[in-house]
């Protein structure tokens, strides 16, 4: 797959150069925020908002700050769905999601919330750039993956959009492939009070996140989603990390929600014939359309993944015809109907 159909496919943030600026972007470059956070220049924006570098002015670190844009910000639910965003990533603290530092309303009313700044690229422009990815590359990137959904479940945050472009790859600690979990922009929340929001902000929503990516149950608009839809989410993130594809594609967004609500992603072995049989049957059980199909936590996946070594490969990956790989993997599937 090209870069481009990947990024087309899963990008809800769009990187800009350091210095440029869009739309409103521009205004708010120079302020000061609650007299703390100064904002240096946009980096990024999405339909929504607008990412800065900034600079602590009393502590002098960097940060990055994400700032809701001024025609939502007297939208008094696109402020609260702002704020469940900050709310449900601060209460996650873990190595590997991205740490949410302060977030709240400036004087002047500019909605905001206060990131760790991170240099990296998301896993869209890692497939884009290298194609399929080993299993023994694979298997360490999606350990880290399940550790930070598992972290944010054991909080009571579903993430609701886990994709390739919402896993930032970084260098740390000596490790090329140090992932780190962004965006809980969609997140749903466990509390009394969270899920009454969550049910006024997600039906004005209908049908919200990232078709490539999206579970079933996610793709009906039901408000049951829990951490298998994640599950879920995290499987098609694998599959194209593994593949170089995405497990549904089309024409349309329509179109791909239609393939994730009825279709079947093609066996993973007609994309790379090299995928080692238990491989493809942990991406089988991880994109059941039926949630109690699935793998029913991040650590059961993660347990899955371990159990499967790193140096796992098809025998005769020379000689396995595409055929011979969609005939094992439908007979897998159907052993467990």
């Amino acid at each position: 797959m090209t870069t481009s159909s990947i990024r087309a496919s899963t990008e809800r943030l769009v990187t800009l150069p350091a210095g440029s600026a869009s739309d409103d972007a521009a205004m708010l470059q120079g302020v000061t925020l609650l007299g703390r956070y100064r904002l240096e220049h946009p980096i990024g924006k999405g339909g929504m908002s607008v990412i800065y570098a900034a600079r602590h002015v009393l502590l002098g670190g960097t940060v990055a700050v994400k700032v809701l844009r001024s025609c939502f910000a007297t939208d008094e639910d696109a402020t609260q769905r702002f704020l469940r965003e900050a709310k449900a990533s601060a209460r996650v603290r873990h190595e590997h999601v991205i740490e949410t530092l302060d977030f709240g309303i400036a004087e002047d009313g500019v909605v905001f919330m206060v990131m760790e700044l991170l240099e990296g690229e998301d896993l869209a422009a890692l497939v884009g750039r290298e194609g399929a990815l080993p299993w023994s590359r694979v298997r360490g990137m999606a350990l880290q993956i399940c550790s930070a959904l598992g972290a944010a479940h054991d909080h009571g945050v579903v993430h609701r959009d886990v994709t390739l472009g919402n896993c930032l790859r970084m260098h740390r600690d000596g490790n090329s492939d140090y992932i780190k979990l962004l965006d809980f922009g969609i997140a749903k929340l466990s509390t009394t009070r969270d899920r009454q929001c969550n049910f006024r902000l997600t039906t004005e929503l209908q049908v919200f996140g990232t078709p490539a990516f999206m579970a079933p149950e996610q793709a009906r608009r039901t408000s049951d989603a829990d951490p298998r839809t994640d599950v879920y989410s995290t499987g098609c993130v694998l599959y194209a990390l593994l593949t170089g594809h995405l497990p549904f594609e089309g024409k349309s967004r329509q179109d791909v929600i239609s393939r994730q609500l009825y279709g079947h992603a093609p066996p993973p072995r007609s994309h790379e014939p090299t995928i080692a049989p238990a491989v493809s049957a942990l991406l089988g059980k991880a994109l059941e359309k039926d949630p109690a199909r699935r793998f029913q936590s991040m650590a059961e996946l993660a347990a899955a993944i371990r159990a499967i070594p790193p140096t796992a490969r098809a025998r005769q990956p020379a000689g396995s015809s595409a055929w011979d790989a969609m005939r094992e993997w439908w007979g897998r599937r159907s052993v467990r109907r």
